[in-house]
């Protein structure tokens, strides 16, 4: 005789609920804003070129002209906070694929060192959390995907991995 599994037992483990954030403030950097928050959004942008090198030639000047005239750049900056504290943020602007299809181009993306993070802060949600929330921006305005550059494997932060890029100086 066939022995049917009992559907209607107690269970032994509880089923994991997702873990909400709370006091998390996504903002929308706005050339007003930009001063006062100038200072940590460069030193976020100075360590990303400590790490890319001489594989860019950007400076956080460039930064601070695409935040400022947005109108002329289509650039746009989120800044994540918890509970006041500063936490990361990313930028990017909306462009168009090779075949034509809009795709948001994330441009930088930063959170704090992990020397100036407390536990409550859990900064990994909070920068799952932004993505989440750019990815629902992007979509909205009509992009299919997030894409971005980068020398690093960033596939242990939800990104898929499409292709390598090189490059030839001319």
């Amino acid at each position: 005789m066939t022995q049917w599994p009992d559907l209607h037992y107690e269970r032994t483990k509880e089923i994991p609920q997702r873990v909400t954030i709370r006091n998390l403030l996504i903002t929308q950097l706005t050339p007003e804003l930009l001063h006062e928050n100038w200072a940590y959004i460069k030193r976020g942008a100075e360590d990303i070129l400590k790490k890319v090198g001489r594989h860019t030639n950007w400076i956080p000047e460039d930064l601070y002209a695409a935040l400022r005239y947005p109108e002329a750049s289509h650039n746009y900056l989120w800044m994540v906070t918890r509970n006041q504290k500063a936490l990361g943020w990313a930028c990017g602007n909306i462009e168009r694929d090779r075949y034509g299809k809009l795709e948001f181009f994330v441009w930088d993306g930063w959170t704090i060192p992990l020397r100036e993070r407390d536990p409550q802060d859990d900064v990994d949600g909070a920068r799952e959390q932004l993505f989440e929330f750019i990815k629902m921006w992007a979509k909205n305005n009509g992009c299919w995907r997030l894409t971005c550059l980068s020398s690093r494997a960033l596939e242990h932060i939800g990104w898929t991995k499409g292709h390598t890029t090189y490059y030839m100086p001319v």
